[in-house]
């Protein structure tokens, strides 16, 4: 069944067949927004959303309006650039922070305990939504650490 902005199009009125393609675009992120309010799936295990897999960009205009139009790609684009600038705060974040746990360290702070004890708990988690791992010898120390409080309380 031929669309109504290909029929436009074939007869050369471009501006007709523009104005139609948009109405069918807006159509389907209409129907698209409402889908996906319905189809969210949690994983029954986590709880979290399944993530969904990423579809390429565009290269005809069929695909174009089949992938949603402007908006989609725009909220794409959106949501990668949020994703990145989260990224990047991030890694400026946990050098701060680093340096802020070593002058606790070094200097008399008044509260030290509670100062170090947030930052550790933020450096760890920033640590861990970066990717990045503890070394070897500090995991090592943990363990050491744990097994003598360990033997402390009960022997």
């Amino acid at each position: 069944m031929e669309k109504e902005w290909e029929r436009r199009l074939k007869a050369g009125k471009l501006a007709e067949a523009g104005r139609a393609a948009g109405r069918e675009i807006q159509a389907r992120i209409k129907g698209r927004t409402n889908q996906q309010q319905t189809r969210v799936k949690k994983n029954p295990r986590s709880g979290y959303e399944v993530k969904r897999r990423e579809r390429p960009t565009p290269a005809t205009f069929e695909e174009f309006i089949a992938s949603g139009g402007m908006e989609r790609l725009e909220a794409r684009a959106a949501f990668h650039a949020a994703k990145e600038a989260v990224q990047q705060e991030r890694e400026f974040w946990l050098g701060r922070l680093q340096d802020w746990l070593r002058t606790v360290d070094r200097d008399y702070v008044r509260g030290a305990d509670y100062v170090r004890l947030t930052l550790e708990v933020e450096i760890k988690r920033l640590r861990r939504s970066l990717g990045i791992k503890q070394s070897d010898e500090e995991r090592r120390a943990q363990t050491r650490e744990r097994v003598r409080r360990h033997r402390a309380r009960n022997g």
